[in-house]
């Protein structure tokens, strides 16, 4: 027993030893802790354990700015004299001595900015790619401490915010840049100046003086020596215009045809063929076509609006609307199908000529490509407000918002460019006009997924089809055609559809939709 005590004191002595030392750490640690927690700030990043007096944060003095005029210009809105911080600074309030001005006492923007004012005035009247909900309309002016102007601008997506001048002006989405360059052009006549602002038009008329939106044109100074050219011919994007023309040949050669057989029993040279007649039936068959494709009621629906404007109840023929012809122009949706089946190319969305729109339409095409799909809808955007409802510029939106698997935009935008330019239908793009293919893969089981939730079911079908259409995917195709229906515009649409996108030997109805094989390797992992 004497032999084992030594050990057991020098074990009772460790074991007091490693004990005091880790009190000693404790309380340690415990007092650095205390200290770091008394140096934190509120918002630093760590926990304050004793709480430190704060002051009370500083409301802002919005008094001057209750019942501001929305009419007033940025002379009533000066700068504060008080260097500490920028303000609004002396705001006239709305009451009897600065009433709100009489409707008749406009601004006349008309002098002071043209381009500017016809470019507000158009994004009122025109359809443009986008709703006016995602427009900014501006309130108010004002001009800050650095002698800069803007707008206070609304918006019923984003509500109030501010814009300076050199960023933006107004609603047309054009900076101060843009508008000098398309200035420019129109100065050096390297664009025409009758297709600036244009909206929805038939692309088979000619442009006409009432359809420029810019009505004021800026006479280019006589410089000696210099040979001033003529306007250019509306000869931009050739692909597009090697489509206008094709189907122009397609519906003359329809009417031609049509002309001799109604015809064949009469004497020769009473088969000339009247060439404004044709134009004439040309301009309204492509406008009841649109009009039809737009049509939101469903067959029934438009059965039993006929029969209660023509007053009498026809007997129950059933006719088919494919075999259905159109009075005044005799042509069925075969005839259609027949006239839209063009086949052209587009391997570009800009031509050889040196101006700011083409220069958009390059850096939208190079930036889709690239995998930069919002940098390239930006591009697109100005453009479009450029030339609203320009078929190319719609149809480069479409492919970067495919890009960036924004299914439901590309939906309304597909839909928007079919009905407003059915001539697009068949178009054939190049590499460099669509996105990548992985991304059009992606696309395609985002717009599969949509689909079968239900809603919205023929705008994402049409989008299936679309894509499965670029990829060359028959079975996708077909089934996304199937699924669309609904409307008579639906409907018609997925009739014509059905004959330039399938083959005929395997457009057959299929009984329930199928998944693309796209989707589903696109989907796992």
């Amino acid at each position: 027993m004497s032999h084992n005590e030594p050990i057991q004191k020098f074990r009772s002595r460790t074991v007091v030893t490693i004990g005091l030392i880790f009190l000693a750490l404790s309380g340690a640690m415990a007092l650095a802790q205390n200290a770091l927690d008394s140096s934190l700030h509120v918002g630093s990043g760590g926990v304050n354990t004793t709480p430190t007096p704060s002051a009370k944060p500083v409301r802002r003095d919005s008094s001057q700015i209750r019942g501001l005029n929305p009419y007033d210009v940025f002379q009533k809105i000066v700068s504060d004299t008080n260097q500490s911080r920028s303000s609004f600074g002396q705001v006239t309030r709305v009451s009897d001595r600065n009433p709100l001005p009489q409707k008749n006492n406009q601004i006349d923007w008309k002098k002071k900015d043209s381009l500017r004012y016809y470019g507000q005035g158009l994004a009122l009247t025109a359809n443009l790619s986008r709703s006016m909900d995602a427009v900014e309309t501006p309130y108010a002016s004002f001009r800050t401490s650095r002698g800069e102007t803007g707008n206070l601008t609304a918006n019923g997506l984003r509500g109030v915010k501010l814009e300076l001048d050199r960023d933006r002006i107004g609603t047309s989405r054009m900076s101060l840049y843009e508008t000098a360059r398309l200035r420019e052009d129109i100065r050096n006549k390297t664009i025409q100046l009758d297709a600036i602002g244009v909206g929805v038009r038939n692309p088979f008329q000619p442009y006409q003086p009432t359809d420029a939106v810019m009505a004021t044109k800026l006479t280019p100074a006589n410089i000696q020596g210099v040979i001033v050219s003529e306007p250019p011919q509306d000869t931009r994007l050739n692909g597009y215009g090697a489509i206008i023309n094709e189907v122009r040949r397609r519906f003359e050669s329809k009417f031609e045809s049509v002309e001799k057989l109604s015809k064949n029993n009469d004497k020769q040279g009473d088969t000339n063929i009247d060439t404004t007649k044709n134009q004439e039936r040309i301009l309204s068959a492509y406008d009841l076509l649109k009009k039809e494709l737009s049509e939101t009621k469903n067959q029934t629906e438009l059965d039993e609006a006929r029969k209660a404007e023509t007053g009498a109840e026809k007997s129950a023929e059933v006719v088919d609307p494919e075999k259905e012809r159109r009075v005044g122009i005799n042509m069925t949706l075969d005839d259609y199908a027949m006239v839209l089946k063009h086949g052209q190319h587009i391997d570009s969305m800009t031509s050889d000529e040196k101006n700011r729109f083409n220069e958009l339409l390059s850096e939208g095409q190079r930036a889709m490509y690239e995998g930069n799909a919002f940098v390239a809808e930006k591009r697109f955007q100005v453009a479009l407000s450029i030339r609203p409802n320009d078929p190319l510029a719609i149809a480069g939106m479409l492919h970067c918002q495919i890009s960036a698997n924004l299914t439901g935009s590309a939906a309304l935008t597909l839909h928007e460019l079919f009905v407003n330019h059915p001539e697009m239908m068949d178009v054939r793009w190049g590499p460099k006009t669509i996105p990548p293919r992985p991304r059009l893969e992606k696309a395609l089981a985002e717009s599969v997924r949509r689909l079968a939730i239900g809603r919205d079911a023929a705008q994402f079908a049409l989008l299936q089809a679309y894509i499965a259409h670029l990829l060359n995917d028959q079975d996708a195709v077909k089934s996304g055609l199937f699924a669309l229906r609904g409307s008579a515009g639906d409907d018609e649409m997925a009739s014509i559809l059905r004959k330039l996108w399938l083959d005929p030997a395997s457009d057959t109805t299929p009984q329930k939709l199928q998944t693309p094989k796209a989707a589903i390797d696109s989907a796992t992992p």
